[in-house]
């Protein structure tokens, strides 16, 4: 489907004002378009009382997030993308130190709190914290510094990374 003509519903977070900027989600240095390194595509049809679709054929089921629901619900989703990517930034941070990840095998513990505010919203405050067995604990500090600046996800829950939304009407649609 060519979306090419399609504007976005909202600016992306963290750069309104910054448009041609380098370091842009999807811009190279020289401004052109940056070749993305990895792309799948996700659906999800009925919420959280349905299913997510992933590329490749893995389909799992979506639940409420109350206890004892069928299925997966956004906040276990976010935490489990979002573990997964500090875990492997972090293990990266030190073998960029000289240090071997194996022995010093981390540990992402994410926990996701869902919230309603007054006016009917919702918002999410996930926390995420790191354990990095056999370091100093000031060791442990810089590593995870350097792995929550490294983290795409944590980019992104921070408003360093770029989201957009387009909305597609059914004759956009092929």
């Amino acid at each position: 489907m060519d979306t090419s003509h399609l504007e976005p519903l909202s600016e992306p977070a963290g750069v309104a004002g910054q448009t041609g900027q380098a370091g842009q989600a999807g811009q190279a240095e020289s401004g052109e378009p940056a070749a993305s390194l990895y792309e799948t595509v996700v659906s999800n049809r009925g919420g959280t009382s349905g299913w997510v679709d992933v590329a490749g054929g893995m389909r799992l089921p979506t639940g409420q997030p109350e206890a004892g629901a069928a299925g997966a619900n956004p906040e276990q989703f976010l935490g489990m993308a979002w573990s997964t990517c500090l875990n492997s930034a972090v293990a990266k941070v030190l073998a960029q130190r000289g240090l071997d990840p194996a022995l010093h095998a981390s540990t992402v513990t994410v926990t996701v709190r869902l919230f309603g505010e007054a006016d009917g919203e919702f918002r999410f405050a996930p926390h995420a914290a790191v354990h990095v067995p056999g370091l100093p604990a000031e060791q442990v500090r810089e590593v995870v510094t350097a792995a929550h600046a490294r983290c795409p996800m944590s980019k992104l829950l921070t408003g360093r990374g770029t989201a957009t939304v387009e909305a597609l009407a059914s004759d956009e649609v092929s």
